[in-house]
């Protein structure tokens, strides 16, 4: 087969699929191509009475996500914490015991799992002025977060909230791309104070009959005749202007536009020797792989209250990242009278763990959950297993999207727009579709 089209879109995860439902709306000739599972880690699952989110598991509310759920008829379906103002909590290291996560400056000092030196060293660190030179290139997020004094804050607060998005290292991650927003308003010779002091969190949600309704929606909106189930074997640009996809089935595909929406590692592996550079830039970008194990728990079983869950720095690095009280938090998770609970297992350099069988890991999260908790599940309902979950945007990643931009310019109507760039949520992802300009 040997088709043209306006635009080729590669990769179906939800970016991938927000570009074509953009496209579809605006009477656009378009090709999604996708081997795979469509929709990416959105993953819903229904198991006695039990909702079970196998991938993201809360969404966040960015006006773009707002507005596409409103054309999608899925306002009605937004469904917010029980409790608004929930606390977080991490594991203490030192104390072997659960503490709070401090909200704001006011939070931090008040917090008793910081000495009174720490305190003050963090209280001259937020006021401090500048922190970042306007020739700062980039620095990790450990290092950034070490300016406030306290090398216990960094490995067991901002670690731990890292751990429960990234599966990284706080001290390798990167704090330009990671917090882009913080990382400009330093770079003016701000205090991390002022930015504080203007932040506004953005608001947790879940979708009522689970996550995967995004997903359902769009692909009812974009059909299936511009769908091909295929992979793309490599990709070139034409001398004269436009991109031939070629695809492992021995299709051809043309297109004046070709948008990217693939993770990096898998990128890579498609890209002509015209993109040399860019793909060995790719492929060295570490891939942390993340397991989901749910778990039912008696309704006498105590669990804190009003708390999203408990964080697990990486201090001691057992492979549990953490876990979320599900159904305290979303009561229409679980059937009356019963509780669920997701635990969050794996992180950067801990393939093993995912390559254990359940009974191994069920033992390895029972215990963890018994010496954090102090609770003992009924039974496991289920693992998920994301062997390449979340890329590590590490320090001087912003020379990798240097590279990606310069792609784009050398080939005018090309695009990239996975994970890799733009944030990993999938607030992020639907927003760089969304400005996707094709």
């Amino acid at each position: 087969m040997n088709q043209a089209v306006d635009c080729v879109i590669v990769g179906a995860g939800i970016a991938g699929l927000t570009l074509a439902y953009q496209l579809k709306q605006s009477g656009r000739n378009y090709l999604l191509i996708e081997p795979g599972q469509i929709g990416g880690f959105i993953n819903t699952k229904i198991l006695d009475g039990f909702l079970l989110e196998c991938g993201p598991n809360v969404f966040v509310t960015r006006p773009q996500m707002l507005t596409l759920l409103a054309e999608l008829g899925l306002s009605s379906e937004v469904v917010f914490p029980r409790v608004p103002k929930f606390r977080q909590l991490i594991w203490d290291t030192d104390s072997k015991q659960v503490t709070d996560v401090p909200r704001g400056p006011l939070a931090l000092l008040k917090s008793k799992a910081l000495t009174l030196i720490e305190k003050f060293g963090i209280l001259k660190g937020i006021l401090k002025r500048p922190i970042l030179s306007e020739q700062a290139q980039d620095l990790s997020v450990g290092e950034l977060f070490m300016h406030l004094g306290s090398k216990r804050l960094v490995d067991q607060f901002v670690d731990g909230g890292l751990k429960g998005v990234y599966g990284g290292d706080v001290y390798k991650l990167s704090a330009r791309t990671l917090f882009p927003n913080l990382w400009r308003h330093l770079q003016r010779g701000s205090s991390m104070f002022s930015f504080l002091k203007a932040f506004s969190p953005a608001k947790m949600f879940m979708l009522r009959n689970g996550n995967s309704r995004l997903v359902e929606k769009l692909v009812e909106k974009i059909g299936d005749t511009s769908t091909l189930r295929d992979q793309v074997n490599l990709i070139h640009p034409l001398p004269e202007g436009g991109f031939l996809t070629q695809l492992t089935s021995g299709a051809s595909i043309r297109s004046k536009k070709l948008v990217i929406s693939t993770a990096a590692t898998t990128t890579a592996k498609f890209l002509g020797p015209e993109f040399s550079e860019l793909s060995s830039a790719l492929q060295s970008i570490p891939i942390a792989p993340l397991a989901l194990m749910h778990f039912e728990v008696p309704f006498d079983q105590k669990i804190p209250q009003d708390a999203f869950g408990i964080l697990h720095p990486g201090v001691n690095d057992t492979g549990f990242l953490g876990v979320m009280f599900s159904s305290h938090l979303f009561p229409h998770m679980a059937p009356l009278n019963k509780q669920l609970i997701t635990v969050c297992i794996g992180g950067l350099g801990r393939q093993d763990l995912l390559q254990q069988d359940d009974d191994s890991l069920d033992i390895m999260a029972r215990s963890e959950l018994q010496r954090i908790l102090a609770i003992k599940p009924t039974r496991l309902l289920s693992i998920t297993r994301w062997p390449l979950a979340v890329p590590q945007l590490c320090v001087g990643h912003f020379k990798i999207e240097s590279l990606l931009q310069s792609a784009e310019t050398r080939f005018p109507g090309l695009k990239f727009i996975g994970c890799d760039r733009g944030g990993v949520g999938v607030s992020d992802r639907i927003r760089i579709a969304l400005n996707c300009e094709v």
